[in-house]
């Protein structure tokens, strides 16, 4: 039942807004622009799947990664900008929050790709429905994922609870100050974006001796102060 309920189309979402996504104009982006228009007209072409707000042929975490190509775009051109937003709304009538932690299952990485994605798309669009979207989210992975007695601090990979992992605590950082920025006055999220910066610096995975950022660290068994630094990572 509850993934039939994520694929099911919203009764909030009007039959206007199924209508086919209006086309690009790249003539009327900036030459150096151009070419990422192009591509983003064939990623919305001949992947994007407006019925579910999400691009085909590629892992969930992958729709957030393609949400973010839109918005990144729109951002450096807000004049040609109307369907790219057109596409971050429908995309956001269908990856509520609730949605994101449930096809997430689990993955708190994949998670917070989708709360970068949203809150770049709050500032590029100043709105505040994807801001909430996007705190909403972080606060459930902060919830279920954050952690000090093993490893000293950080974020588990997984619902598992085995491994804490280089990219799940970068995106927690870069999501934490992004957050930070957009909202006035506060200390929580700069406090957080601090917190795991501190212990990632600090941690067998900054301190590998060639100089890379090791993959992950895992507490051995029966001593959870000790962690072992893991494999270099493409993660940095």
């Amino acid at each position: 039942l509850p993934l039939l309920l994520a694929f099911a189309p919203p009764a909030t979402l009007s039959r206007a807004g199924d209508s086919p996504l209006a086309t690009l104009d790249c003539a009327s982006f900036p030459t150096g622009l151009q070419p990422a228009c192009r591509a983003a007209s064939q990623l919305q072409a001949r992947y994007f799947e407006p019925a579910l707000g999400a691009w085909s042929h590629m892992q969930f975490w992958g729709s957030a990664n393609a949400l973010q190509a839109v918005v990144d775009l729109a951002a450096r051109h807000p004049a040609g900008s109307a369907p790219l937003a057109d596409a971050v709304r429908r995309v956001h009538a269908r990856k509520s929050a609730w949605m994101v932690e449930l096809l997430g299952h689990g993955s708190y990485d994949d998670q917070q790709w989708w709360v970068l994605a949203f809150a770049s798309a709050a500032r590029t669009f100043n709105n505040t429905d994807y801001l909430s979207t996007a705190k909403e989210v972080f606060e459930h992975v902060w919830k279920e994922a954050e952690d000090t007695k093993s490893c000293g601090g950080g974020l588990w990979w997984s619902s598992r609870r085995s491994y804490k992992n280089a990219v799940t605590n970068e995106l927690a950082i870069a999501n934490a100050a992004l957050l930070h920025r957009l909202t006035p006055g506060d200390t929580l999220y700069l406090g957080r974006a601090l917190q795991l910066w501190e212990w990632l610096a600090a941690s067998q995975m900054a301190r590998r001796p060639d100089g890379l950022i090791g993959d992950g660290v895992k507490a051995e068994k029966g001593n959870a102060s000790v962690c072992d630094g893991g494999q270099a990572s493409g993660d940095v």
